[in-house]
Protein backbone atom coordinates (compact mmCIF):
# COMPACT_ATOMS: atom_id res chain seq x y z
CA UNK A 1 0.00 0.00 0.00
CA UNK A 2 1.22 3.48 -0.79
CA UNK A 3 0.18 6.59 1.07
CA UNK A 4 0.47 10.23 0.21
CA UNK A 5 0.80 12.47 3.24
CA UNK A 6 0.45 16.21 2.66
CA UNK A 7 3.32 18.05 4.35
CA UNK A 8 2.12 21.34 5.88
CA UNK A 9 5.35 23.32 6.28
CA UNK A 10 9.02 23.49 5.30
CA UNK A 11 10.35 22.66 8.81
CA UNK A 12 8.92 19.16 8.54
CA UNK A 13 10.12 18.69 4.95
CA UNK A 14 13.73 18.72 6.18
CA UNK A 15 13.04 15.75 8.47
CA UNK A 16 11.35 13.50 5.90
CA UNK A 17 13.41 11.81 3.22
CA UNK A 18 11.12 10.86 0.32
CA UNK A 19 9.01 13.79 -0.90
CA UNK A 20 7.02 14.36 -4.07
CA UNK A 21 5.59 17.67 -5.34
CA UNK A 22 2.11 17.42 -6.93
CA UNK A 23 0.20 20.56 -7.91
CA UNK A 24 1.93 22.83 -5.37
CA UNK A 25 1.47 20.34 -2.51
CA UNK A 26 4.34 18.34 -1.07
CA UNK A 27 3.62 14.70 -0.24
CA UNK A 28 5.62 12.14 1.71
CA UNK A 29 5.39 8.79 -0.05
CA UNK A 30 5.64 5.79 2.23
CA UNK A 31 4.73 2.12 2.15
CA UNK A 32 2.53 0.23 4.61
CA UNK A 33 2.53 2.50 7.67
CA UNK A 34 0.69 1.17 10.69
CA UNK A 35 -2.35 3.01 12.04
CA UNK A 36 -0.16 4.02 15.00
CA UNK A 37 2.46 5.52 12.67
CA UNK A 38 -0.22 7.46 10.79
CA UNK A 39 -1.59 8.83 14.08
CA UNK A 40 1.95 9.68 15.21
CA UNK A 41 2.56 11.65 12.00
CA UNK A 42 -0.68 13.53 12.62
CA UNK A 43 0.20 14.42 16.20
CA UNK A 44 3.97 15.04 16.03
CA UNK A 45 4.33 16.46 12.55
CA UNK A 46 0.87 17.94 12.08
CA UNK A 47 0.54 15.97 8.86
CA UNK A 48 -2.92 15.82 7.39
CA UNK A 49 -3.37 12.72 5.26
CA UNK A 50 -4.67 13.80 1.86
CA UNK A 51 -6.04 11.30 -0.65
CA UNK A 52 -3.97 10.88 -3.81
CA UNK A 53 -6.09 11.82 -6.84
CA UNK A 54 -6.74 9.31 -9.62
CA UNK A 55 -7.45 11.47 -12.68
CA UNK A 56 -9.04 9.79 -15.70
CA UNK A 57 -8.26 11.71 -18.89
CA UNK A 58 -8.92 9.22 -21.70
CA UNK A 59 -11.28 6.37 -22.51
CA UNK A 60 -10.99 4.29 -25.67
CA UNK A 61 -13.40 1.62 -26.96
CA UNK A 62 -16.64 2.93 -25.46
CA UNK A 63 -19.84 3.54 -27.42
CA UNK A 64 -20.21 6.85 -25.57
CA UNK A 65 -18.56 8.75 -22.76
CA UNK A 66 -19.02 12.26 -21.41
CA UNK A 67 -16.35 14.94 -21.55
CA UNK A 68 -15.27 14.61 -17.91
CA UNK A 69 -14.98 10.80 -18.15
CA UNK A 70 -17.51 10.06 -15.41
CA UNK A 71 -20.10 8.24 -17.55
CA UNK A 72 -19.41 5.43 -20.04
CA UNK A 73 -21.73 3.36 -22.18
CA UNK A 74 -20.24 0.19 -23.68
CA UNK A 75 -21.11 -3.30 -24.87
CA UNK A 76 -20.31 -6.37 -22.80
CA UNK A 77 -17.12 -8.22 -23.73
CA UNK A 78 -15.58 -5.10 -25.27
CA UNK A 79 -12.12 -3.86 -24.34
CA UNK A 80 -12.19 -0.40 -22.76
CA UNK A 81 -8.86 1.30 -22.22
CA UNK A 82 -9.00 3.82 -19.39
CA UNK A 83 -5.96 6.00 -18.74
CA UNK A 84 -4.93 9.05 -16.80
CA UNK A 85 -2.61 10.28 -14.08
CA UNK A 86 -1.80 8.75 -10.70
CA UNK A 87 1.23 10.18 -8.92
CA UNK A 88 2.55 7.07 -7.19
CA UNK A 89 5.69 5.00 -7.81
CA UNK A 90 5.55 2.59 -10.76
CA UNK A 91 3.53 -0.52 -9.98
CA UNK A 92 0.75 -2.86 -11.04
CA UNK A 93 -2.44 -3.02 -8.97
CA UNK A 94 -6.05 -4.24 -9.14
CA UNK A 95 -8.90 -1.95 -10.17
CA UNK A 96 -12.13 -3.13 -8.48
CA UNK A 97 -15.30 -2.17 -10.36
CA UNK A 98 -18.61 -2.87 -8.60
CA UNK A 99 -21.74 -4.06 -10.39
CA UNK A 100 -25.11 -2.82 -9.15
CA UNK A 101 -25.69 -6.18 -7.40
CA UNK A 102 -22.53 -5.61 -5.30
CA UNK A 103 -20.28 -8.08 -7.13
CA UNK A 104 -16.71 -6.87 -7.70
CA UNK A 105 -14.85 -7.31 -10.98
CA UNK A 106 -11.07 -6.87 -10.81
CA UNK A 107 -8.90 -5.62 -13.66
CA UNK A 108 -5.12 -5.03 -13.72
CA UNK A 109 -3.75 -1.50 -14.03
CA UNK A 110 -0.20 -0.27 -14.48
CA UNK A 111 1.36 2.99 -13.37
CA UNK A 112 4.51 4.15 -15.15
CA UNK A 113 5.97 7.62 -14.57
CA UNK A 114 2.75 8.90 -13.00
CA UNK A 115 0.55 7.69 -15.88
CA UNK A 116 -1.87 4.79 -15.41
CA UNK A 117 -3.62 2.57 -17.90
CA UNK A 118 -6.06 -0.30 -17.52
CA UNK A 119 -7.99 -2.41 -19.99
CA UNK A 120 -11.32 -3.56 -18.67
CA UNK A 121 -13.59 -6.04 -20.40
CA UNK A 122 -16.89 -6.42 -18.59
CA UNK A 123 -18.28 -9.92 -19.16
CA UNK A 124 -21.93 -9.18 -18.46
CA UNK A 125 -24.52 -6.43 -18.68
CA UNK A 126 -25.47 -4.08 -15.88
CA UNK A 127 -24.52 -0.83 -14.26
CA UNK A 128 -21.04 -0.61 -12.80
CA UNK A 129 -19.33 1.97 -10.64
CA UNK A 130 -15.80 2.99 -9.70
CA UNK A 131 -15.71 5.54 -6.88
CA UNK A 132 -13.74 6.45 -3.76
CA UNK A 133 -15.21 3.35 -2.10
CA UNK A 134 -13.91 0.98 -4.77
CA UNK A 135 -10.49 2.62 -5.25
CA UNK A 136 -9.84 2.27 -1.50
CA UNK A 137 -10.88 -1.37 -1.08
CA UNK A 138 -8.34 -3.12 1.17
CA UNK A 139 -6.67 0.25 1.86
CA UNK A 140 -7.12 2.71 4.72
CA UNK A 141 -10.03 5.07 4.09
CA UNK A 142 -9.02 8.11 2.05
CA UNK A 143 -5.83 6.74 0.48
CA UNK A 144 -7.05 7.61 -3.03
CA UNK A 145 -9.82 9.73 -4.50
CA UNK A 146 -11.45 9.60 -7.94
CA UNK A 147 -14.39 11.29 -9.63
CA UNK A 148 -17.07 8.61 -9.62
CA UNK A 149 -17.14 6.66 -12.88
CA UNK A 150 -20.45 5.06 -13.88
CA UNK A 151 -20.47 2.41 -16.62
CA UNK A 152 -23.62 1.21 -18.36
CA UNK A 153 -22.76 -2.09 -19.99
CA UNK A 154 -25.24 -3.15 -22.69
CA UNK A 155 -25.96 -6.59 -24.09
CA UNK A 156 -24.28 -6.98 -27.47
CA UNK A 157 -27.03 -8.29 -29.76
CA UNK A 158 -25.14 -7.89 -33.00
Amino acid sequence: MIYGLAIPNNDIKDRIKELVEISDTTYCITTDPTEEEIELWRVIYGIDIQPIPIVINDIQGALLHNSDFTKITCYELTNLTISGTLEIPDRTFAVPIRRDDGRLFLFPANVVNGEFSTVINIPTTGQFIYSDVECNIDLPEGTFTVDTLKIDCLRNTQ
